[in-house]
């Protein structure tokens, strides 16, 4: 039986290794032509039509021509198979090849569908209009109720499409909800899910509808939630997002998804009246996850929320938000949301700057330690559902600000709080003096916000379990030592034990350029 075995997986390895080493590379250029066979630079084909009219097979590469342009819908076939995806890329120096779908209702630029095993890198799409209707820049779905496998979308610039800016609309406006349209968008509704998606390296622009959402399981109609049903294998990292009418990053559906090192700005400023609720990040309907070393900025606030980070309803397990940069979000800090679900929000490690609400928080079990809130000379607040018991914990943080107020008979210990707020009264263990910051104010603002040898926020925390192992910085965060009070976690000389292998900066970090062929 084992013998059988090794000589099936020995004959699936070969099938592997012959349809990549025999995969057939095709070309397509604007001065091409679609009678030629495509499979060299000199006999290249000329258009999106040809492209759409073939099925493409395991290992096989499409290549635009850089600095090309092409109108239309692009929707090559096939799928790829493990070990041997079908590539969508480009070929040639110069700028990404452009894919413009024009505006026509119910496209995308590079759309698939029932498709599996993909690279989509390096291209360049638009889809603009003047009206109001369903588009996208790239769509990824599903509706065959299979698991759709390896979907890799990389290092491309998606810009200017026009879908929907309302929340809500009539049943007879014409045109879908925002949720339903996008920059990059993955449609896998239930029964079907996803196992191995990744979004990485892209440009998302000026975007009427969600910058980049993946959409996976939802509640049915008797709103319970399939968790069982959930998609692995999400990841979100080194994006930048910015100039939405909706929301930034959403992530719907998914089993521990990882978000990271992206980019997020201006989230809701081509809103409208109509938009009324969005946030700048934010994960739903999900179990587990972890969003961490992103930036997220000036998201609008419209009727409400308005928030960098967002916890949003029915999820399972814990979500972590750590070792993100949040500033000048118009709706605050961090939304909290609820809905019957068995979910933790655990919040730490974070620089919020300028952000006026520390959280709405409506779950009530929210976990916020070793965090940074600082707005100097701004009175902070916060959010509690007056309907929902309320244990929220704040450790650890510091509060540089003039007041706080909504959170009163929440559980605080060991904070420290400076700028003329006063210490939470429930807060026995506070530090009142000032915490000394490196230079907050100063352009290098990770740097900033590390503590100097002075400072009474050093080793002057509380022991918390799981702590994560790391500050900001990289620097380790002891088990049985008192903790340092804020998000740095050394001893007070920053040129020194800040670790060589630190980790990358907040925001995206560009993958480096591959060989083209």
């Amino acid at each position: 039986m084992i013998l059988i075995h090794q000589l099936v997986i020995g004959l699936w390895l070969l099938s592997v290794l012959a349809s990549t080493l025999f995969a057939a590379t095709y070309y397509v250029s604007p001065t091409g032509n679609d009678t030629n066979d495509g499979t060299t630079e000199t006999t290249p084909w000329g258009t999106v039509g040809k492209v759409n009219q073939t099925t493409f097979q395991p290992g096989e590469r499409i290549l635009f021509k850089a600095g090309g342009r092409w109108t239309g819908q692009l929707w090559p076939l096939g799928s790829g198979h493990a070990g041997a995806p079908i590539t969508l890329g480009s070929y040639g120096k110069g700028a990404k090849p452009i894919i413009d779908a024009q505006g026509v209702d119910g496209t995308a630029a590079i759309k698939l569908f029932n498709q599996e095993y993909w690279i989509i890198e390096d291209m360049a799409v638009t889809n603009w209009a003047d009206t109001y209707g369903k588009r996208w820049g790239i769509y990824i779905g599903a509706n065959d109720g299979r698991i759709q496998h390896g979907l890799t979308v990389r290092g491309n610039t998606v810009s200017k499409v026009y879908a929907s800016p309302i929340r809500t609309p009539a049943k007879d406006a014409g045109y879908p909800s925002f949720y339903r349209v996008g920059g990059i968008y993955f449609d896998i509704p239930a029964p079907g899910r996803a196992d191995g998606v990744l979004i990485d390296g892209n440009d998302v622009t000026d975007i009427v509808g969600e910058g980049i959402i993946f959409y996976g399981q939802d509640v049915d109609h008797n709103n319970t939630m399939n968790y069982a049903n959930c998609s692995p294998n999400v990841v979100i990292r080194n994006n930048t997002v910015s100039h939405t009418a909706a929301d930034g990053i959403v992530m719907l559906g998914t089993d521990n998804e990882l978000v990271e090192h992206n980019l997020v700005a201006y989230a809701g400023a081509l809103g409208v009246v109509g938009t009324d609720y969005i946030a700048g990040m934010w994960p739903t309907r999900h179990i587990n996850g972890v969003w961490q070393y992103n930036e997220v900025h000036h998201t609008k606030k419209w009727l409400g929320d308005g928030q960098g980070l967002d916890s949003d309803y029915y999820f399972q397990g814990t979500v972590i938000f750590q070792y993100n940069y949040s500033h000048d979000n118009e709706g605050g800090f961090l939304l909290d949301c609820v809905a019957p679900d068995a979910g933790q929000t655990i919040v730490r490690y974070n620089l919020s700057v300028r952000d006026p609400v520390v959280g709405v928080l409506y779950r009530g079990n929210a976990l916020f330690y070793n965090n940074v809130f600082y707005s100097p000379g701004v009175a902070l607040t916060g959010v509690l559902d007056g309907g929902t018991t309320h244990a929220n914990k704040f450790y650890n943080n510091i509060f540089y600000c003039a007041g706080l107020h909504g959170l009163n008979g929440q559980i605080f210990s060991h904070n420290a709080y400076f700028g003329g707020i006063t210490a939470m009264p429930e807060d026995a263990s506070a530090i009142t003096v000032n915490p000394k910051f490196v230079n907050p104010n100063s352009n290098d603002w990770q740097a900033g916000f590390q503590l100097q040898p002075e400072s009474p926020c050093l080793a002057g925390g509380m022991l918390i379990p799981n702590n994560g192992g790391k500050d900001l910085w990289g620097n380790l965060v002891s088990t049985i030592e008192a903790p340092n009070v804020g998000v740095y976690g050394g001893r007070g000389n920053p040129e020194e034990d800040i670790p060589a292998n630190r980790p990358p900066a907040i925001g995206p970090v560009k993958r480096p350029m591959e060989a083209k062929p």
